[in-house]
């Protein structure tokens, strides 16, 4: 599993009766530990050398520049998974970088109000939306959907095959598509819409943990009141279903 941010830095460096396995060093021995392993929270080209180096020589790590911990190996990542009571999750949607005031001008302004549904909840308001989110994925639910899913696969795959040379690049042009399609879907979307949310969803993910600059983060935030807009639309649909089906 790959290297992973866990916790919000704390005020002050953790005293050894807290428990915590880090002893911080200063600032410019943490630029030394950094070149020797190379991780850089925001380089994912090809991360995997660093997280190699810190499996082996760095395993938990309080970075500075983003000032989270970070933990590499697997079993300290399913114990600090496994453990929410200490390792809460209910910051994992706040911004690495945080807003400048043009972006959160925009977002207000918006009214974006979104909260993650699941991955920054803890119980028992994770259980009780888990739960409800269950019932849409279960083996009755796939089988239901086997038929969709195939169709599209087939869809895309003739258009993969259409290009010049009857070539392409299947993650790109199949398997990157099909889970989007098969979820919007679910909500009642169609696939033309999947460009689109893809846009968003790159939004929520560079304004989330991108380095981004004041600038850069406007067209960003345009797209997420954008999302969100879309969101509160799909929701108000689904209110007049209900209603009209119980007056049915």
């Amino acid at each position: 599993m790959n290297a992973q941010p866990i916790a919000a830095q704390p005020e002050t460096a953790p005293s050894a009766a807290s428990g915590c396995p880090v002893v911080h060093a200063p600032a410019s021995a943490a630029s030394i530990s950094a070149a020797h392993h190379g991780y850089s929270p925001f380089a994912m080209t090809d991360p995997f050398p660093a997280y190699a180096a810190l499996r082996e020589n760095e395993p938990v790590m309080f970075d500075a520049e983003i000032g989270y911990y970070v933990v590499s190996r697997y079993e300290d990542i399913k114990a600090t998974f496994d453990n929410w009571q200490v390792f809460s999750s209910e910051n994992a949607q706040a911004p690495v970088r945080a807003r400048g005031a043009a972006a959160t001008k925009i977002m207000n302004d918006g009214g974006f109000t979104a909260y993650s549904g699941l991955s920054a909840r803890i119980p028992p308001e994770h259980t009780r939306m888990r739960a409800i989110v269950q019932k849409e994925f279960t083996p009755r639910r796939y089988k239901k959907l086997e038929p969709t899913i195939r169709e599209n696969t087939s869809r895309l795959l003739h258009q993969m095959l259409a290009h010049a040379d009857a070539r392409g690049d299947f993650l790109k042009d199949v398997a990157v598509d099909i889970p989007t399609i098969t979820i919007l879907g679910l909500l009642g979307v169609g696939a033309e819409m999947v460009s689109t949310y893809k846009k968003w969803s790159d939004s929520r993910a560079a304004m989330t943990w991108g380095d981004l600059s004041d600038e850069e983060q406007i067209p960003h935030a345009h797209n997420l009141v954008d999302y969100w807009t879309e969101c509160l639309r799909l929701v108000a649909n689904a209110h007049e279903q209900l209603a009209a089906g119980e007056k049915r």
